[in-house]
C-alpha cells in the first residue's frame, strides 16, 4: 500500500518533468525569427534607450526586462533566451495540474489526465519554444482561472489567495495588453459570485479585500496604462497585419487551439466565399449577443445553487473561456486580435473542460474510446509539430554564411522591408540597412527599435558597391519590386538562394555601364 501511495504521489511530477524534457527539443534548433529578434533587439539596448523602445512599442515591458536581465549574465544565444519561455511552459503544465485539482479534488484519473493532454498539446509546445512573451502570458492566466476558482469558494476566501490573485493580474498586465480582458473577465466572474443584489451595501463591506485586490492591481498597473492608451491609438491608426474573416477566423482558431498551427483550413474553402456578406456580420454580432444573454441565464442557475460543486467549476471555467473569447472577438471588429498566437491563454482552460466533460458519461466504454481517440489525435500532431520546427522559422544563420564567404569591403547589404533585418543583425556583425525611402513602414515591423542608422533613406542607391546582396522574408512584395528597379540601373542579379522559414538572398553586381 505505502508503495502504491509513493508512486501515486509521484505520477504528476514526473509528467511535468517529461513536459519540460519534451520541450528542449529542438528548442535551440531554429535560428531567431522575426519577431523574437525585436525583442533581443530591445533588450540588448542600453536601459534608457530599452525604455524608449518599449514605449514607442505595442507590447508590455516585463518579458523584455527578463531578457535584458538574463543578457547581462549569459551570451545571448537560441537557447538561453529561449529557457523562460520554457520554463513558463512548464509551469503553465503545473497550473493546469493545479485547477484540475481543485475541480477534481478526489479523482486522481482526470488530474492526470488533464495534466498529461497539457505537456503533449502542440501550440503550448510550440509557444513554450520561442523568445516572446506568449509563454509567459499563458502561465500567467492559468494561474489566474486557478485563483478564480479558489476565491469562488466562500471557505477559501483567505489573504493568501487574494494576493496572489492580485500579483498574478499586475504581472499579466505587464505582460500581454490582452490581459486587460482577462482582468475583466476576473472582475466580473467574481464580482457575480460575490454580490448579493438585496444586501448590495453589506456585500460591499464584506468583501472589501476583494475590491482592493483588483484595485491594488490596476494602481500597480497606472504608470504603464497612459502607455498602453497611446499604444492602442497607434494600432488603430496604423491598421494591424491582422485583418478579421468572422466565420474562417472562428475556425481557424478552433482548429488552432489543438494543432499547434501546422493544420490549417484553406482560404479557398466554400465557407470562404460565404463570409463575404455583410449578413455574417450581423448574425456574427447577434449571436455574440445571444451568447452574453445565455452566460447571465445560467450565471442565475449559479447564484441560485442548481449546480453542484464540479459542475459551478467547470461552469466557471466554461464562462472564463467565453467571456474572454467574446470579447476579443467584439474587439477584433475594430482590431483583430483572432490568431492563436493571442488566444493561446484559453488553450488551458479548454483543455481543462475536454477532459473534464467526460466525467459526465456514465458508459465507461465510450469514455475510453473517446479519450483514446483524442489522446492518440493530439500525439499525432505533436508528431507534425515536432517535424516542422527544425525548418519552421528562417535559417538566418546559413544565409549569413552565404554572405559573409562572398562579402568584400565596400558590398552593401539591403532589406526591402524591415522583417529579415532583426536575426541579420543578431548573427552577423556586418553593416545592414533597411531600403525605407519614402518613410513607408508598418509600426509593427519593429518601427520602435529602430534608429535612422538602421535605414537607407536615399532613392537612389549609391553605386561605389561592387556587389549588393538582397535579403527578404516572404517571397514578392512591392518594397521588393521597388528595390529591385532601382538596382537594375546599375547592378545585374548573378544569384539567387533560397532558405528555410521563406527567407531569400539575392546577389547583384555592378555592370560595366
Amino acid at each position: 500500500m505505502k508503495l502504491k501511495y509513493v508512486l501515486s504521489k509521484l505520477v504528476i511530477p514526473i509528467i511535468i518533468i517529461f513536459g519540460g524534457l519534451i520541450r528542449l527539443i529542438y528548442m535551440s534548433t531554429p535560428n531567431f525569427w522575426t519577431d523574437e529578434a525585436i525583442t533581443l533587439k530591445a533588450a540588448l539596448m542600453p536601459w534608457d534607450d530599452m525604455w524608449r523602445a518599449l514605449i514607442n512599442d505595442t507590447a508590455p515591458p516585463l518579458f523584455t526586462l527578463i531578457e535584458y536581465f538574463l543578457l547581462k549574465i549569459f551570451p545571448i544565444n537560441e537557447f538561453v533566451t529561449r529557457f523562460p519561455s520554457m520554463i513558463f511552459g512548464v509551469l503553465t503544465i503545473y497550473g493546469i495540474y493545479l485547477v484540475s485539482k481543485d475541480i477534481f479534488p478526489y479523482n486522481k484519473s482526470y488530474q492526470n489526465l488533464i495534466t498529461l493532454f497539457s505537456i503533449i498539446n502542440p501550440t503550448l509546445i510550440y509557444y513554450s519554444q520561442e523568445a516572446r512573451a506568449y509563454s509567459l502570458f499563458v502561465c500567467l492566466s492559468t494561474f489566474s482561472i486557478y485563483f478564480v476558482l479558489k476565491l469562488i469558494d466562500p471557505e477559501k476566501r483567505t489573504l493568501k489567495n487574494y494576493v496572489g490573485l492580485m500579483i498574478i493580474c499586475t504581472l499579466g498586465l505587464y505582460t500581454h495588453n490582452l490581459f486587460l480582458f482577462i482582468f475583466l473577465t476576473d472582475a466580473i466572474i467574481l464580482g457575480i459570485c460575490y454580490l448579493d443584489v438585496k444586501k448590495i451595501k453589506q456585500t460591499f463591506l464584506n468583501e472589501l479585500r476583494l475590491i482592493l485586490c483588483f484595485v491594488l492591481s490596476f494602481i500597480a498597473y497606472l504608470p504603464w496604462f497612459p502607455v498602453v492608451l497611446n499604444q492602442s491609438k497607434t494600432v488603430s491608426k496604423g491598421g494591424f497585419w491582422l485583418h478579421l474573416d468572422p466565420i474562417h477566423d472562428l475556425i481557424l482558431i478552433l482548429i488552432h487551439i489543438f494543432s499547434g498551427g501546422q493544420l490549417t483550413s484553406s482560404k479557398d474553402m466554400i465557407l470562404a466565399e460565404i463570409i463575404r456578406y455583410p449578413k455574417v456580420y450581423l448574425a456574427t454580432i447577434l449571436l455574440a449577443s445571444m451568447l452574453m444573454i445565455i452566460i447571465f441565464a445560467l450565471i442565475k442557475l449559479i447564484r441560485e445553487k442548481i449546480l453542484t460543486g464540479l459542475q459551478k467549476k467547470l461552469f466557471i471555467v466554461l464562462l472564463w473561456t467565453l467571456v474572454n473569447f467574446a470579447i476579443v472577438y467584439i474587439y477584433s471588429f475594430k482590431t483583430s486580435f483572432i490568431h492563436i498566437r493571442y488566444m493561446i491563454y484559453l488553450i488551458p482552460s479548454c483543455i481543462i473542460m475536454t477532459i473534464g466533460i467526460f466525467a459526465y458519461f456514465k458508459s465507461n466504454i465510450l469514455k475510453v474510446t473517446l479519450l483514446l481517440t483524442i489522446f492518440i489525435s493530439q500525439i499525432v500532431l505533436t508528431f507534425i509539430t515536432y517535424q516542422n520546427i527544425p525548418h519552421s522559422k528562417a535559417d538566418t544563420k546559413s544565409l549569413v554564411v552565404k554572405v559573409e564567404s562572398v562579402y568584400n569591403e565596400g558590398d552593401l547589404i539591403v532589406h526591402p522591408t524591415a522583417y529579415s533585418y532583426y536575426a541579420f543583425d543578431l548573427y552577423s556583425n556586418l553593416d545592414s540597412r533597411i531600403y525605407d525611402p519614402d518613410f513607408k513602414l508598418e509600426y509593427y515591423q519593429g518601427l520602435a527599435v529602430l534608429s535612422e542608422d538602421d535605414y537607407i533613406r536615399e532613392r537612389q542607391i549609391q553605386t561605389d558597391s561592387k556587389q549588393i546582396f538582397v535579403v527578404y522574408l516572404w517571397g514578392e512584395s512591392k518594397e521588393l519590386k521597388e528595390l529591385r528597379q532601382v538596382l537594375e540601373n546599375n547592378y545585374k542579379k548573378i544569384d539567387a538562394y533560397n532558405y528555410d522559414g521563406d527567407l531569400h538572398l539575392e546577389i547583384w553586381q555592378k555592370t560595366n555601364n
